[in-house]
């Protein structure tokens, strides 16, 4: 089973952040509510989450600051601080030992002890900081894809897939590595690079590859296979919540906005983990910009608001909040949504240039021709 992140209330009142074990998000939230929790968020998607064999064996007092500490690294992102902090409590025996006995030497003849359990502590101290590198490499990997910066990207997925054994994450880098190729037209060589992870992928997310390979056509601007591939996608993973968002999304876009409807009114929102609620209310803008619904440009508005709160500090979300910046500025029709338009679209413009479509960025430096767009 999987351990999914979730926040919640008590029936005390008392806020409490842990891991419960699931097959589903469903389930999950059904197990929180049968002890009365309350105001519950889920913060990951079993199906699409990695195995946390690390916690067997663990303490309960133990498992609550690792899910503490997962949660202000995904709200936050990584801090050096928060990562010793983070050293120090899972060794806390050991940096007893090295207080005690660096005390004994100060206060006995073995002075040189203290300067012993000293460079120990240092040395201690450099080899969390080491270790510091692999999440803040990860991040580099991410910052580079969506800027653009192959060079950086390949630097960091190289040291990352020497250091990393985890699979989910060694598929992310090779996803990132196939639109890549797929931008400079090797499309034979970014299917081929995800084609390894066919195996993997069908036993223990299927419907990953799928979503992946519809991402490398997306850098082609095929879009009948980008909502191909999502349609497998999301019938590979059992109808996956998160999966379904994915298919609505390219629906609005390139297919049929009533299919898109249709997959949003079927999504129980509870089950959802809470980064997709941002995504799930731009989708309803963009349904209501279709139907030319005067709500269309408020919901936009909105759910930006959201998505910037959500995404703006994150890299992960960088690809995304830039395509969206770049919708809202084409849809914007308002003075004060337009005024709006030309205060983001400089900051993701880069980010966008990289990864919106060629009509999109063609229009966008054609309808805000002051903003000299590059």
């Amino acid at each position: 089973m999987k351990k999914i992140l979730y926040e919640a209330i008590t029936a005390e009142g008392e806020k409490v952040t842990n891991f419960i074990e699931c097959d589903n998000n469903a389930d999950a939230l059904q197990k929180l509510k049968d002890r009365d929790y309350r105001d519950i968020k889920l913060h990951s998607d079993a199906y699409l989450a990695p195995e946390k064999s690390y916690l067997e064996g663990r303490s309960e007092q133990e498992i609550v600051k690792i899910a503490k500490y997962q949660l202000a690294i995904r709200l936050q992102g990584s801090k050096l601080s928060r990562h010793l902090i983070r050293a120090f409590e899972k060794d806390m025996r050991l940096l007893f030992c090295f207080v005690l006995f660096f005390i004994l030497g100060l206060f006995t003849p073995y002075y040189g002890l203290s300067v012993l359990v000293f460079f120990s502590f240092i040395s201690y101290v450099f080899r969390a900081i080491r270790k510091y590198k692999i999440p803040d490499a990860y991040q580099d990997a991410l910052k580079a894809h969506a800027l653009g910066d192959h060079q950086l990207f390949f630097k960091s997925k190289q040291f990352l897939q020497q250091h990393i054994s985890k699979p989910l994450i060694n598929l992310d880098l090779d996803g990132r590595a196939a639109t890549i190729y797929a931008s400079v037209g090797r499309i034979d060589e970014a299917v081929a690079l995800l084609e390894k992870w066919r195996d993997y992928a069908d036993t223990n997310s299927p419907g990953e590859l799928e979503s992946r390979l519809a991402a490398v056509y997306q850098k082609t601007e095929n879009f009948k296979q980008v909502v191909d591939f999502r349609v497998i996608s999301y019938e590979k993973s059992n109808h996956n919540q998160t999966r379904a968002l994915d298919l609505a999304m390219v629906e609005v876009r390139y297919g049929d906005y009533h299919k898109a409807e249709q997959l949003l009114a079927e999504i129980r929102l509870e089950e959802l983990q809470t980064i997709g609620l941002p995504y799930f209310n731009w989708i309803k803008g963009l349904i209501e910009y279709k139907k030319n619904s005067d709500l269309a440009e408020a919901t936009l508005s909105s759910a930006l608001s959201s998505m910037m709160s959500s995404y703006a500090k994150k890299p992960a979300g960088w690809i995304v909040l830039a395509y969206c910046i770049g919708e809202y500025a084409m849809y914007a029709e308002s003075e004060q949504s337009k005024k709006r338009a030309e205060e983001l679209l400089p900051k993701f413009w880069k980010v966008l240039r990289v990864h919106g479509e060629k009509e999109m960025v063609v229009n966008l430096r054609e309808r805000y021709p002051t903003l000299k767009l590059a």
